[in-house]
């Protein structure tokens, strides 16, 4: 039903668009006839209470940020940490499919699956990962990488590095905040349809306006998407509608709502290959428009998240805000581990029957304290925050009667020469889901929370500095694979993790800054695909120093960033099947970016990171040394728009993203080659009769490069082909 639901709200919205491209033609052809200009006009999509930044027009810089952690509003050009944000605007006019596909442009980070393959954002920053455990609206959940929909996103902040102070436990990595969609301060209706590479065509609606005016305001988000994607033999399908409501109970007292429900069917995922230690050997990266692997694999996925939120200014000197955040998901998986035949174009493979679901309660309050002692201005602020999660795994009882968290299916094999045979294995006649499938048990809770208190203080207009520390508190049981209910860990640890920040502004417009962090860590819960599957690791320690500077200079955004890295070390011993710790791992390097209007018609977005990183301490000689896994020493992309001037309204866009050459082994015997990709396209905005009309025109991987990419563990997978995405959207 939903399939025929969605052609028809194709075929209607079809209709729509094609009389406004009419309109659109008539209103250019009398505009020509008169010899004026078309008028491009941006419509209103203000947030209540927030400034208006991170258009097209203004080169897509962010400036100011309603809240980092338990740190309240302040300006980018302020913070004394790496900060990326990619606005909405930037999102649509690169055409992103997904949360994958902005972090492949995105500044300074990088990403592992390739876009189609899992929904699921794989994001490494400073060459270390940091999906895990992401944010939504500042309130921090466990798995928001999988499963994530950007419809109502209004803008992704990615903080590289540590985040201790902030949110307490966390990836070393760093963590993305995506920041939904408010209503609107006037109605704004926008309606899109176009294809996402493919025979994928979609709808995408986006509504918001006022119900009371400045008191109560919406905005929904419904999108459907159906068709086969640019990889031969892959179907995707998906669906995904949001609300969110805000209320301005008194001037000074604000609640705020969201919810959101989606849905992916996703068939023939992509293979993923396994490179052992001890192998030099790499094959070269086969046409990526293929399926390798059976196209019966695949992801079937749903997703709800529930957001509340107030913030209560009680008077000018003390300010509250508080939130809260459910996010549940359920994942049913068929997916493929790999293994080259050494010297040949063949491999073998083996396919993984899963059933996973997430369940995750985030909060978090605060309160802020605005005073001065002795002509020094303080902001000091405490409060707690933390989340609780529980995954459960799907039981899959095996021949010999005994129950686990898989089915595995080996033995199956492909030519790189001809896919023929993989394609002609039939995996959904066996019935695994049906025959096997023995419900899903508990396989672990999470139980994190923190108390802090920190102090921003302003000494002058040059110098502040920033102090706090944080309690942080990780709990966290594992259950037997049996499902019977037979704890097999149950840890508790608590630490201090302190943080400072010094910031000198030599000018209004320059900020210099050194911060010190620690942070305390999550151990890993092994995954369902390694022989220790279930197993908790024990919680680990880091620390990072970063000395920075960042310049708004004439409306371009730049920053630099030095930084070092100490962590402990988790990765895939393949010679056992395991997922281990053992050692350090030291993460050094420069981060450079830029970003902004450099003339009236070009806008810039780039990013240059050098790395060097290397295993410390480790109990395994072999690994002394050398470079984690999956770490390149180079990245750098460019993003580029330019407004042509003798055809008012038509803009090119086109980025170059390298990534330099990284390890596929821990012991470094087998290198994952430097490749680079690009993307070409246009846009042209138009208006008729008081609405807005956009085409958009873009080309992924321009020169339909094949290359390899790293994922964390222990697997390379194929990049994106070549796709071509368009679309028409209508706002009025």
């Amino acid at each position: 039903m939903f399939r025929l639901c969605t052609h028809c709200m194709l075929a209607v919205l079809v209709s729509i668009c094609a009389a406004v491209i009419d309109c659109g033609a008539s209103f250019a052809q009398e505009a020509e006839t008169k010899a004026a200009e078309p008028v491009i006009k941006l419509s209103p999509v203000q947030v209540i209470g927030e400034k208006d930044d991170g258009t097209s027009k203004d080169g897509y810089v962010v400036r100011e940020l309603e809240e980092i952690g338990p740190w309240g509003g302040r300006q980018l050009l302020d913070t004394p940490y790496s900060i990326t944000v990619i606005p909405a605007p930037l999102m649509e006019n690169m055409q992103a499919k997904n949360a994958g596909d902005i972090i492949r442009r995105a500044p300074n980070v990088t990403g592992g699956w390739a876009s189609e393959s899992n929904q699921i954002t794989a994001i490494t920053s400073r060459g270390l990962w940091m999906t895990s455990r992401n944010i939504i609206n500042g309130v921090q959940l466990d798995n928001v990488g999988l499963g994530v929909f950007i419809e109502d996103v209004e803008s992704m902040e990615i903080l590289s590095g540590l985040s201790g102070f902030m949110y307490g436990q966390g990836n070393v990595g760093g963590l993305v905040n995506y920041k939904l969609k408010r209503p609107t301060e006037e109605f704004f209706n926008s309606v899109k349809i176009g294809g996402q590479g493919g025979e994928q065509y979609y709808a995408h609606a986006d509504s918001g306006g006022q119900i009371i005016k400045n008191k109560l305001g919406y905005r929904l988000n419904v999108m459907a998407l159906d068709g086969r994607t640019s990889v031969e033999h892959q179907r995707m399908n998906k669906k995904f509608v949001s609300g969110a409501v805000d209320w301005s109970i008194t001037k000074s007292l604000l609640m705020q709502a969201n919810a959101s429900y989606g849905e992916v069917d996703m068939k023939g995922r992509q293979g993923a290959f396994t490179i052992g230690d001890n192998n030099s050997f790499l094959h070269g990266a086969p046409d990526p428009s293929k399926l390798w692997v059976s196209d019966d694999t695949g992801n079937e996925i749903e997703v709800t998240t529930l957001g509340l939120g107030v913030k209560y200014d009680i008077n000018d000197f003390l300010k509250a805000r508080a939130a809260y955040a459910y996010r549940k998901t359920h994942r049913r998986s068929i997916i493929t581990g790999s293994s080259f035949v050494s010297g040949t174009d063949n491999y073998t493979y083996r396919v993984v029957f899963l059933d996973w679901e997430y369940a995750s309660n985030g909060a978090h309050a605060y309160l802020d304290a605005n005073f001065d002692t002795l002509g020094i201005a303080h902001k000091l602020t405490t409060g707690v925050n933390g989340y609780e999660s529980t995954n459960s795994l799907g039981r899959f009882r095996n021949l010999s009667g005994t129950y686990g968290l898989n089915y595995q299916l080996a033995g199956l094999s492909g030519s790189f020469n001809n896919n023929s045979l993989a394609l002609n294995h039939d995996l959904s006649g066996l019935r695994v889901f049906e025959q096997y499938y023995a419900g899903r048990a508990k396989n672990s809770e999470t139980l994190n929370y923190n108390f802090m208190i920190g102090d921003e203080i302003t000494f002058n207009d040059q110098w502040m500095l920033m102090a706090g520390a944080n309690y942080a508190t990780i709990g966290t049981k594992a259950y037997n694979a049996a499902g019977d209910g037979r704890r097999t860990s149950d840890y508790r640890k608590r630490k201090w993790t302190p943080t400072a920040s010094a910031l000198f502004k030599p000018v209004p417009k320059i900020t210099t800054y050194a911060t010190y962090m620690e942070s305390l860590e999550n151990g890993t819960i092994v995954g369902p695909t390694y022989a220790n599957a279930g197993e908790h690791l024990d919680p680990l320690m880091s620390e990072q120093y970063e000395m920075g500077v960042k310049a708004d200079i004439y409306g371009v955004m730049l920053t630099g960033a030095l930084f070092h890295i100490d962590k402990g070390l988790q990765y895939a011993d393949t010679s056992i099947n395991r997922y281990v710790q053992d050692g350090r791992q030291r993460h050094r390097g420069i981060e450079l970016t830029a970003r902004g209007k450099i003339f009236d018609s070009l806008n810039l977005m780039g990013g240059f990171t050098y790395l060097d990183a290397e295993v410390r301490k480790s109990s395994t000689p072999r690994y002394e040394g050398k470079r984690p896994q999956y770490v390149p020493k180079t990245l750098a992309k460019l993003y580029l728009e330019y407004e042509l001037p003798f055809i008012k309204g038509l803009a090119l866009t086109g980025g170059m993203y390298f990534n330099g050459n990284s390890m596929a082994n821990n012991d470094n015997t087998a290198r994952i080659s430097p490749h680079t990709t690009g993307d070409i396209g246009m846009r042209y905005v138009m208006q008729a009769y008081g609405i807005d009309g956009t085409l958009r025109l873009t080309v992924n991987n321009v020169t339909d490069k094949a290359y390899w990419v790293g994922e964390r563990g222990s697997d390379v997978i194929l990049g994106d082909p070549r796709t071509i995405l368009f679309s028409l959207e209508c706002v009025f």
